[in-house]
C-alpha cells in the first residue's frame, strides 16, 4: 500500500501505548500527528473558563465533551494543512465516542484527506492498564489517588469507548493488536494489520 494519505487513529485504553506507537508511525512515514490529550492539556493553561473547566475534568478522569474537543481537532488539522505537503496523519486518542467518528471523517472530507482512513485498537487489559500507569505515577502521587482517577477513566473507557469500537468493527473500519507485547512488537503488528511495510 502506498504510504500517501493515509489516516490511522489510535484508540486505547489509559496506558496502552497510544502516544509512543503514534511516534513511531510519524518518524517512519513523515506523518503529522494530532494528539486529543496534548491538545487538552495545551488549552487547559489558558487562563479562561474553558481552560480551567478542561484541567477539572482531566483531573478527575473525565471525558472532557466532544465539542470542545472538536474545535481543537478543527485548528489543529487547519494547521496541518496549510504546511502542504500532506503525507498522512495519526490521530492519538480518538475517536472516543461514535459522534467524534463522524466529525472526524466529516473533517477529513472537508480536507481530502479520505483516502484512507482506520482505526486501530490497542488493547491492554485493565489490570495491565494499572500496573503500568501505577509505575509512571510512582513518587508523584499517592496510589490510592491514583487508583481511583483510572478507576473513573476505565469506567468511562468500557461505558463510552467500547461501544465506538464495536461500531466501528461492523463497519470494517477496527483493526485490532495486542498492546500487551513489546513496543517493537506492537509497532510491527500495527504495520501488518494496516498493510504496510513491516521491513
Amino acid at each position: 500500500m502506498k504510504t500517501s494519505k493515509i489516516v490511522v487513529s489510535l484508540i486505547g485504553p489509559p496506558g496502552s501505548g497510544k502516544g509512543t506507537q503514534a511516534d513511531f508511525l510519524c518518524q517512519r512515514f513523515g506523518w503529522a500527528k494530532m494528539a486529543s490529550g496534548d491538545l487538552l492539556r495545551e488549552r487547559r493553561e489558558v487562563d479562561d473558563y474553558t481552560g480551567q473547566k478542561i484541567g477539572q475534568e482531566m483531573a478527575k478522569g473525565e471525558l472532557v465533551p466532544t465539542l470542545v474537543v472538536a474545535h481543537l481537532w478543527f485548528d489543529q488539522m487547519e494547521a496541518i494543512h496549510q504546511k502542504g505537503d500532506f503525507k498522512g496523519l495519526v490521530i492519538d486518542g480518538s475517536p472516543r465516542r461514535k459522534l467524534e467518528t463522524e466529525l472526524i471523517k466529516g473533517a477529513l472530507s472537508w480536507y481530502g484527506w479520505d483516502d484512507y482512513y482506520r482505526v486501530v485498537y490497542l488493547n491492554i487489559s485493565e489490570a495491565e492498564s494499572t500496573r503500568r500507569l501505577l509505575a509512571e505515577h510512582q513518587g508523584r502521587a499517592r496510589s490510592d489517588d491514583v487508583e481511583e482517577v483510572l478507576a473513573t477513566r476505565w469506567r468511562w473507557f468500557v461505558e463510552e469507548v467500547q461501544p465506538t469500537l464495536e461500531d466501528l468493527r461492523s463497519r470494517g473500519e477496527l483493526v485490532e493488536v495486542n498492546g500487551e507485547q513489546t513496543r517493537p512488537e506492537v509497532f510491527n503488528d500495527i504495520l501488518k494489520a494496516l498493510g504496510l511495510n513491516a521491513d
